[in-house]
């Protein structure tokens, strides 16, 4: 993300696809992307034995550009699911 720092909004747009979400309040204009990813998860007992237990996890990523004067200035990734 670091090397976005700086590009117009276009050229970020052609380089992330369109965003979930555009805010604008006067002086700035936020883009957020979300995004997410699962794991399957199985347990197993100190043998490397399974359990029997399976299950899905899911993590969420919410990033937010932040653009002054048409240029990014500024980005805040949250959730456990960035990367």
């Amino acid at each position: 993300m670091q090397s976005l720092i700086g590009m117009d909004q276009p050229a970020v747009e052609r380089r992330l696809g369109l965003p979930d979400e555009i805010e604008r309040n006067g002086l700035q204009t936020f883009l957020r992307y979300r995004s997410s990813d699962s794991w399957w998860l199985g347990r197993a007992d100190q043998n490397n034995a399974p359990l029997g237990f399976k299950g899905r996890a899911n993590f969420n990523c919410l990033t937010t550009l932040a653009f002054t004067d048409g240029k990014l200035t500024a980005y805040f990734r949250t959730g456990i699911g960035c990367h």
